[in-house]
């Protein structure tokens, strides 16, 4: 391997970005993509030679980079000559319109940003800035004080003051609880088990089912005009809830525009008394505490 700290860079990067609740809006591909870039155009700095400099580098980039008016051009084996990287270039001013907000641009897609299409968007991005920014400085505040009690867990802690509502999950129902970033100990033990036989007694093993991720996605695709809904895949214990502005706005009262909502006794919809909590209550009853 030509860049030994690659691969831990990449982990800290994801796992940053899904700490900050951010786990369905950044694509895996994009983020690697990003971090590749670190090793291949580092100037005016050496490769990273360890990963708290890649995630540190990662985090300036994120905050610096001005995905608006630059592409962002990985040159993966230096398959791209100077002419195709000026037509990307040119392209990006052109169309830049109708290319997604965070345009990713390879050999082999050097156009259409595929990896990118759907997520990030423009509001996503900025959030990924503004959170950057504030681990960043976390981190450098520590190495200049020289504050041997620091902890690093508290910049993979997520802000939660932004957001409307806060779904407490029942931690039962997590399955991947170990991954949790505050997460005390953890038995590692290699359990054995025999061969599974049928005795009308036990309950088939389930493998790879993510109840809190089924839960999300159900969130979604019921409530996606609503609101946003942002978790932590790996072993997180909540789920935030942002309304979206316009849900937040009054209108005049329409049948069709009653979904989830009360209705107040003037007639009109008070977007604000949301009777959405009831409904989240009881789409995710099986995964959620008491509370939500």
């Amino acid at each position: 391997m030509l860049h030994g700290s690659f691969s831990s860079t990449c982990r800290l990067a994801k796992r940053w970005i899904a700490s900050q609740l951010l786990s369905d809006y950044v694509p895996d591909v994009a983020v690697e993509l990003i971090v590749a870039q670190l090793y291949l155009s580092p100037f005016p700095f050496t490769p990273p030679s360890c990963p708290q400099v890649g995630f540190l580098r990662f985090l300036h980039l994120l905050i610096n980079h001005d995905w608006k008016t630059v592409p962002f051009i990985v040159n993966l084996g230096e398959d791209l000559k100077k002419e195709e990287i000026a037509e990307i270039h040119n392209l990006f001013l052109e169309k830049r319109h109708f290319l997604p907000p965070m345009f990713i641009a390879i050999s082999y897609d050097k156009s259409e940003s595929s990896f990118t299409k759907e997520n990030p968007t423009y509001q996503i991005i900025h959030r990924l800035r503004v959170l950057a920014e504030a681990t960043r400085n976390a981190l450098e505040n520590q190495l200049i004080t020289k504050n041997i009690q620091f902890n690093p867990k508290v910049v993979f802690r997520p802000p939660l003051e932004p957001y409307d509502v806060i779904i407490h999950l029942d931690a039962g129902k997590i399955p991947n609880t170990f991954m949790g970033v505050d997460i005390e100990s953890v038995d590692h033990s290699v359990k054995h088990f025999g061969k599974y036989t049928n005795t009308g007694r036990e309950a088939l093993p389930v493998i790879g089912y993510d109840p809190i991720r089924h839960y999300v996605k159900e969130l979604k695709d019921v409530f996606d005009d609503m609101a946003m809904f942002f978790y932590d895949a790996y072993g997180g214990c909540c789920i935030a809830v942002l309304f979206k502005p316009q849900i937040l706005k009054r209108k005049q009262f329409k049948i069709s525009e009653t979904k989830a909502l009360m209705v107040p006794d003037d007639v009109t919809v008070e977007d604000k008394n949301i009777k959405l909590i009831p409904n989240i209550r009881e789409i995710g009853r099986a995964s959620c505490r008491e509370r939500v």
